[in-house]
């Protein structure tokens, strides 16, 4: 029998199946972290629609961080052992990168906020990255199939399957970022004088770099 037959899985089920990853005990430490590059990322949008802003900050975020993911875990890719060889080494160039731009826009971002909206999409990609490399999600039985079947003659349909939960995983977080727009735009209709952006800023930058120090720790 056809492997592809043999390994078949509903792609329907497998999509539902990354969309309620979000609520897994794998995928909690990891919406802090999301949330707080958001709000990192809402310094460089001071002119901008808030809700467009968080959306198209939330898509790149979790589109790059879709293709890492998926990249490490095709083993027949070089990648994937460029990768497991150097995991000490990310963790550290990653902490530090982590340190050293939150440090800066924090202590730069006043003075020239235009020069560093520049590279906004580019911290994007970043945050994708980083975050991708450093999470393992809960393995369930559909996602063990997967990771079962890229390992056989079935890995182009566990490939698509993959990159369908995926899709269903990038969903949930994309639904993230369009609540905390919304949730951040009710807050500033009830008291207009609240300065929730602000605080929230500075929480996230704090919490940041606490990020980069524990990724530094992991390095040794």
């Amino acid at each position: 029998m056809d492997p592809l037959i043999q390994s078949n899985l509903n792609h329907f089920k497998v999509f539902l199946t990354g969309l309620s990853t979000i609520l897994s005990s794998c995928t909690y430490i990891l919406i802090p972290k999301f949330v707080a590059a958001l709000f990192f990322l809402e310094i460089f949008e001071q002119n901008s629609s808030k809700l467009k802003s968080y959306i198209k900050n939330s898509s790149v975020i979790i589109f790059t961080f879709s293709i890492i993911f998926i990249l490490k875990n095709i083993r027949s890719l070089p990648v994937y052992n460029f990768i497991t060889e150097n995991t000490n080494n990310f963790h550290l160039v990653g902490g530090i990168s982590i340190i050293i731009i939150v440090t800066i826009t924090f202590l730069f971002k006043k003075r020239n906020i235009s020069y560093f909206k520049k590279f906004k999409y580019t911290l994007s990609l970043f945050w994708g990255i980083i975050f991708s490399y450093n999470w393992l999600p809960c393995i369930n039985p559909t996602l063990s199939k997967i990771y079962s079947n890229l390992s056989s003659s079935a890995n182009l349909y566990a490939l698509i399957s993959l990159i369908i939960f995926m899709l269903g995983f990038s969903l949930a977080f994309i639904l993230i970022g369009f609540l905390i727009s919304l949730l951040l735009k009710l807050i500033k209709i009830k008291n207009s004088n609240f300065k929730a952006s602000i605080w929230l800023e500075k929480i996230s930058l704090i919490y940041l770099l606490y990020t980069g120090m524990i990724l530094i720790a992991k390095s040794f």
